[in-house]
């Protein structure tokens, strides 16, 4: 992918290109990787707080929501070379097995939109 596409790409989701040397990346915001993972995602108003959260229609802890989103924050992005979705952090041990579900369902929905482009 050319780095013009993964800047369509980026747009497409609302995130940011980040190049250097042979590398391209998309960072994704928390929340949208949660969304892309089928994660219903509702955030206080003018905040990135998570006032409520639905995965395929079941209720969501905030505790556990909130968790995922700060294994999240630590760093997730798209490695467009490597047409993979990368974590800098696992997340909490209680989460683990979430994180890891959202970097795939995440991945394969980001390989879906690029197909589009």
């Amino acid at each position: 992918m050319t780095t013009e596409l993964a800047t369509q790409l980026a747009s497409k989701l609302n995130s940011k290109v980040w190049t250097g040397g042979d590398n391209v990346r998309i960072y994704l915001d928390p929340v949208t990787a949660m969304k892309l993972a089928g994660y219903y995602i509702e955030t206080f108003k003018g905040s990135s707080r998570i006032s409520s959260a639905r995965f395929q229609g079941s209720k969501v802890s905030n505790n556990i929501a909130t968790m995922i989103f700060s294994s999240l924050r630590d760093g997730i992005w798209y490695d467009v070379k490597a047409d993979e979705v990368v974590l800098k952090y696992p997340g909490d041990r209680k989460v683990r097995g979430e994180v890891a579900d959202i970097r795939f369902n995440a991945e394969e929905k980001i390989q879906e939109i690029a197909k589009t482009l």
